[in-house]
C-alpha cells in the first residue's frame, strides 16, 4: 500500500513565472522528497504508535518507507511512501473477506469465573500441572471483517498546511540563494512545524 503525493505545478506557474532560476524542478523534486521523509516519519509517530493501530511487534513501523524514486509524470512530480505489507494494506483501506488460517497450535488458556479469588486459580492450575496445555488447530478458512482506519491518508491531511508552507519556502530557498535547496534545507525533519 502507497499513498502518493502530487504536487500539481499548474498551481504554481505564477510562482515559477516570477522565478527565473533553471532548478526550479529540481527544488519541486526536492521538495517532495523532503515531505515524503516528514509524511514518513508523522505517520509512524502519531499513528503507528498506539494511536491508530495497537502495536504489537512492530513490524508494520518498520515496513513504512519512502520510494527510492521520484518521477515527473507530465506536469506533476511524484512521491510514494507506505509499505509492503498485505495487513498494512488492508488497515488502511479495510478489508472483508475470507482468509485461510494454517495449522498451528495454541495454548489453552484455562477459564475460571470472573469473581473468584486468585488463590483458587493457583489451586486449579496445580491441579492441572502435567496435562495438555496446549491444542492443535486445523488448517480452516475464516471470515475477516477489519475496519478502514486510514493511518496514511490521514496523515496527509493533518500535515497539509505544512506542505504549502515548505513549498513556499522552497521556493523562496532557490530565488534567495539561486541553487537547489537541499533536502535538509527545507526542512524534512519536522522541525519548523
Amino acid at each position: 500500500m502507497d499513498a502518493d503525493i502530487r504536487v500539481d505545478t499548474k498551481d504554481l506557474d505564477r510562482v515559477l513565472e516570477s522565478l527565473t532560476a533553471p532548478n526550479v524542478g529540481k527544488t519541486v523534486l526536492n521538495y517532495v522528497r523532503a515531505m515524503v521523509v516528514m509524511l514518513v516519519g508523522h505517520t509512524v509517530r502519531s499513528k503507528l504508535l498506539g494511536q491508530v493501530l495497537r502495536r504489537r511487534t512492530g513490524n508494520l513501523i518498520r515496513s513504512i518507507t519512502a520510494s527510492p524514486r521520484f518521477a515527473v509524470d507530465g506536469d506533476r512530480v511524484v512521491g510514494s511512501w507506505g509499505t509492503h505489507l498485505g495487513y498494512g494494506r488492508a488497515h488502511e483501506l479495510g478489508f472483508a473477506g475470507s482468509v485461510h488460517v494454517r495449522s498451528h497450535e495454541r495454548q489453552l488458556k484455562l477459564r475460571t469465573a470472573s469473581g473468584r479469588v486468585r488463590r483458587e486459580r493457583t489451586r486449579l492450575n496445580f491441579a492441572l500441572r502435567g496435562q495438555k496445555t496446549r491444542a492443535t488447530v486445523r488448517a480452516h478458512d475464516r471470515y475477516v471483517r477489519i475496519w478502514a482506519k486510514r493511518y496514511l491518508r490521514t496523515s496527509i491531511q493533518e500535515k497539509q498546511p505544512a506542505l504549502g508552507y515548505r513549498l513556499r519556502r522552497a521556493l523562496y530557498l532557490l530565488a534567495r540563494e539561486g541553487s537547489v535547496p537541499s533536502v535538509s534545507d527545507i526542512g524534512a525533519g519536522g522541525s519548523l512545524l
